[in-house]
């Protein structure tokens, strides 16, 4: 499946984000599959940062947005959704995976 010409957003819910993991997983293959543009969130802006260099580099036509983001918060989340949107347009795809973190509470997000 080509995602060539197609803006994805991945935020993997709670705690690995884009950046470890599942997310990192998935970054790499939608590069793979020639997504115009990613789109991280993930926690830890360094991780994301070092994954975005690492996809660069194996995939030089990807343009990568990264932002650490608390993936717990929706006004967090929301906003950068936003900021993401006015630079390069509409998210074709969206990627929201849940991990699994035992022992943390959830969170309820509005639904509207």
């Amino acid at each position: 499946m080509s995602l060539q010409g197609l803006n994805v957003l991945i935020l993997v819910q709670p705690q690995t984000g884009a950046s470890m993991g599942f997310g990192e997983a998935i970054a790499n293959s939608v590069a793979q599959q020639g997504a115009t543009y990613l789109i991280l969130f993930a926690r830890s802006g360094d991780k994301v940062q070092a994954l975005a260099v690492e996809i660069q580099e194996q995939h030089p036509s990807s343009r990568i947005i990264r932002e650490a983001v608390d993936n717990q918060s929706y006004e967090a989340v929301n906003a950068t959704v936003q900021s993401s949107t006015k630079a390069l347009g509409q998210i074709d795809i969206l990627i929201n995976n849940a991990d699994l973190t035992l022992g943390a509470p959830a969170r309820a997000f509005p639904t509207s």
